[in-house]
């Protein structure tokens, strides 16, 4: 009966959305550009609050909050280069962490409630069903933050969390799933115990994990500093049962740097990571196809409501069909190594960070884009992006 609630109130949005555009005398055409937002510093991925407000921290040490039309609503300075995407609490709380070793709580309106210091910089938080926030650090340390800002436990990680820090998610019973550059992943209870550690072959980090609808972990691996690519090394997903017990793996051709190609799930089931190329993935490890777009991608792709499939190559968002034929394509100014963000209005958000991987890191210019699309919102699906829906929240969906 949900899901058949679900697919009638998608039909009537959507015609309703149609029937207003024709109403106004517009064409929408897809793949277009709305807006674009500068700074002067490489961005991070973009973060949606349920009223529509896009958040995004910069190079420039400012993270920014955004209306759906692209005009500035605040700018909130930290103490170094924001290093993670925000995610937004249930009441509106954002956090975000910053090159300082900042994490940093702000209020809808753009004030500091608190700052929780650590020795490096942050993940991108997840966010417990009790409000404890669960954050990487490059400190090689796990942390439970409560939600005023005190240190509920910390577990320290036998090597480097990784030189950019995984970012934790939340299983349905509580348990904290965090992915090392040891290779391991592990699973901690909610106050901190371990469960269990996987270990993983191949690279030299772990990606930030998707959950299935049955509990399934899909992971993957691979070199976590740029250029460093450790000979006849292969990039590896990694399906692992909630008990801990590797289920099946799938083995690439090319080895991708940097652990941030985190894998995602659409409305069936199907796993989608990247790896020079995208990759759909049956939840029994069969590749059904590929998509190569003859450049490079680190970015993890994110599923719209429609079913169409959206991911970053070199500078050039694509819009993909589920049987991974391209729709359109929108050329960015600069890398677009970040993941994109769906709007429950059909807009699809996508930053670039140009000079996040050389000297110029506070001092590039780079952009938010705003497009049309066919997707309203994000699918139905357990984990549709990274991070799994729209305020990042890092919680298993139900």
């Amino acid at each position: 009966m949900t899901g058949k609630w679900f697919v009638s109130a998608f039909s009537t949005t959507l015609l309703i959305f149609v029937l207003l555009s024709h109403a106004a005398g517009q064409e929408i055409q897809l793949g277009t550009l709305k807006w674009s937002f500068e700074t002067k510093g490489w961005m991070t991925s973009p973060a949606i609050g349920s009223d529509g407000t896009i958040y995004v921290g910069s190079g420039d040490r400012n993270l920014y909050a955004l209306t759906p039309e692209g005009k500035l609503i605040w700018a909130y300075k930290t103490g170094g280069w924001v290093t993670s995407s925000p995610a937004i609490s249930p009441d509106g709380t954002i956090y975000s962490g910053s090159q300082d070793g900042k994490l940093s709580a702000l209020t809808p309106d753009g004030k500091l409630k608190w700052e929780f210091k650590a020795g490096g910089s942050f993940s991108t938080p997840a966010l417990g069903m009790d409000g404890t926030i669960y954050v990487g650090n490059r400190d090689a340390t796990l942390y439970a933050i409560t939600p005023d800002g005190k240190r509920k436990w910390s577990v320290k990680i036998e090597s480097n969390v990784s030189a950019a820090p995984s970012s934790p998610a939340i299983g349905s019973d509580g348990t904290v799933y965090f992915g090392g550059r040891d290779n391991a992943l592990y699973a901690f209870l909610s106050d901190g115990n371990r469960k269990w550690a996987v270990q993983t072959e191949g690279g030299d980090g772990v990606t930030s994990p998707a959950i299935g609808a049955d509990g399934t972990l899909y992971v993957a691996n691979g070199s976590s500093e740029f250029g460093q690519v450790p000979a006849g090394a292969v990039f590896t997903l990694y399906a692992i049962s909630p008990e801990g017990n590797i289920k099946w793996t799938f083995k690439t051709r090319k080895y991708a740097p940097f652990p941030s190609h985190a894998p995602v799930i659409g409305p069936d089931g199907m796993i989608y990571f990247s790896a020079h190329k995208l990759y759909a993935i049956s939840p029994d490890g069969e590749e059904k196809w590929k998509y190569n777009s003859k450049g490079f991608t680190f970015s993890p792709p994110a599923v719209g409501a429609d079913g169409t499939i959206y991911i970053n190559f070199a500078s050039a968002l694509h819009a993909l069909t589920s049987l991974g034929e391209l729709k359109w394509k929108a050329d960015i100014r600069g890398n677009g190594n970040t993941f994109p963000a769906i709007s429950m209005q059909g807009m699809v958000y996508v930053a670039t960070d140009a000079g996040a991987i050389d000297a110029t890191w506070g001092e590039s210019t780079n952009h938010l884009y705003a497009f049309h699309s066919s997707s309203l919102g994000y699918a139905l699906s357990p984990w549709p992006t990274f991070h799994s829906r729209w305020m990042k929240h890092g919680t298993e969906n139900k």
